[in-house]
C-alpha cells in the first residue's frame, strides 16, 4: 500500500489526460496512417459514441479508486483489490493475445 494521496479534486486532470491523449493519436494517425486502438478512428460509425464511453470509464474507474482509497486501509479489501489488479491484468494479457491470434489467423474470429 503506498502512502500516495488520492484526491478527487484532480479528476479534470483524468479527462484532459484522456483529452491530449485523443489528439495524439490523431496526430498519429496523419503521420503514419495507423490507429492503435480501432475506436478511436473519428471516420467510423458511432465514433462519438466511442469517445463518450471511454470518458465515461474513466469516470466510474476513477470512482471506483476513490471508493477504495477510502477503505484501503482495511485487509480484506487490500487482498480484494490485489486480487482484482490481478484478475484484471491477466484478462488483458489474455484478450490480446486472442486478438493477436485472430489477426493472424491462427484462430477462427468470432465476429
Amino acid at each position: 500500500c503506498n502512502k500516495i494521496p488520492f484526491d478527487t479534486s484532480h479528476f479534470p486532470f483524468v479527462l484532459l489526460w484522456a483529452t491530449l491523449y485523443a489528439f495524439f493519436a490523431w496526430a498519429f494517425f496523419h503521420v503514419h496512417r495507423i490507429w492503435y486502438y480501432f475506436f478511436l478512428d473519428y471516420q467510423r460509425y458511432g465514433a462519438a459514441l466511442a469517445y463518450a464511453g471511454l470518458m465515461l470509464c474513466l469516470v466510474v474507474f476513477f470512482r471506483l479508486a476513490s471508493a477504495v482509497t477510502a477503505v484501503k486501509g482495511r485487509p480484506a479489501v487490500q487482498h480484494m483489490v490485489f486480487f482484482l489488479s490481478l484478475f484484471l491484468s491477466v484478462f488483458s494479457v489474455l484478450l490480446y493475445a486472442a486478438k493477436e491470434l485472430s489477426r493472424q489467423g491462427l484462430v477462427a474470429s468470432s465476429a
